[in-house]
């Protein structure tokens, strides 16, 4: 379990933390700008994909009921829909980094890592390691 958060919230708090700069413009106010976060939302993207298919897997081998698959196909919907609204917030914020825009991210980006762990708690309960560990 701790190896698929750390391998999704890593690349996020890189993104929220240490990538966050302070910049200045020429009126010499300062804002935030988020620098290179692409690679961050298609590591989280393909771990998503990931999950999919082996939590898939095993639903048609007999492995899941039809209560638990409903309730990882909404889990699973939740945490791709905050991952599409921080990948748009981004892109906002990247076209016009003010403050909204980067309280956006911030916000889609908790609510996706919250999403995310409860994603890895699923796939923890029903015995599957959402990511291999020869990946990490």
């Amino acid at each position: 379990m701790l190896r698929f958060i750390l391998s999704i919230m890593m690349p996020l708090v890189c993104l929220l933390v240490t990538q966050v700069v302070l910049t200045t413009d020429s009126l010499g106010r300062g804002f935030n700008v988020l620098e290179s976060n692409k690679e961050t939302a298609y590591q989280i993207e393909c771990s998503l994909e990931t999950v999919k298919e082996r939590v898939g897997f095993v639903f048609e081998k007999g492995g899941l009921s039809q209560e638990k698959w409903k309730e990882f196909k909404q889990l699973h919907w939740e945490a791709e829909s905050f991952h599409h609204l921080f990948v748009m917030a981004n892109l906002f914020y990247e076209e016009a980094p003010v403050e909204p825009y980067g309280r956006l991210v911030e916000l889609f980006a908790r609510d996706m890592v919250q999403r995310l762990v409860l994603l890895d708690r699923f796939c923890l309960e029903i015995g599957i390691e959402a990511i291999p560990s020869e990946t990490i």
